[in-house]
């Protein structure tokens, strides 16, 4: 990404914040508007310790993906739930789309948790959001459109996690 800084936050976060926003043009009930957008890019060690941290940027930003939220399948309605009960749910509406790397088995593991992505949106006035359908669970591809349905960008997050060059 052209323009990468780092942010102060929790050890266990890792912020990457696009300073080149991106401004799309949409078209809403009252007409064209041009409407900057930020994506912020997060890759931590579980979504449950690092939440209040994460709604806190969205003081800055309209789009946020995360990864490593390890999130077990029966927990995915999770972060949904933490938005609408937090104080920023007052201001704007959100929403999420989430995958878990975690299949149903693991469920009742005891061993470390691990994988997940997940884009939370700001629900903002002549644009929807859809998924893009991916078998890759490492892989969450969001569609933005707008009032007349007319897809206008996308939004990609990807779980890379890092390859020492070693086959085992």
């Amino acid at each position: 990404m052209n323009g990468q800084s780092r942010v102060n936050n929790p050890e266990h976060v890792t912020t990457t914040t696009e300073s080149n926003a991106s401004k799309i043009s949409t078209t809403t009930g009252t007409g064209i508007k041009e409407l900057t957008i930020s994506v912020e890019s997060f890759n931590f060690h579980g979504y449950k310790q690092s939440f209040d941290y994460i709604l806190s940027r969205f003081v800055h930003t309209y789009f946020m993906c995360l990864c490593e939220t390890w999130v077990r399948p029966s927990e995915l309605s999770l972060i949904q739930n933490n938005i609408d009960s937090h104080e920023i749910s007052n201001v704007n509406s959100y929403v999420v789309f989430y995958k878990s790397r975690m299949s149903e088995d693991d469920e009742h593991s005891t061993g470390r948790l691990y994988g997940g992505v997940a884009i939370i949106c700001k629900v903002n006035d002549g644009l929807s959001y859809e998924i893009i359908n991916s078998r890759n669970s490492q892989l969450i591809a969001m569609l933005i459109k707008d009032l007349y349905d007319k897809p206008i960008h996308i939004i990609l997050c990807a779980y890379m996690p890092y390859f020492g060059g070693s086959q085992d």
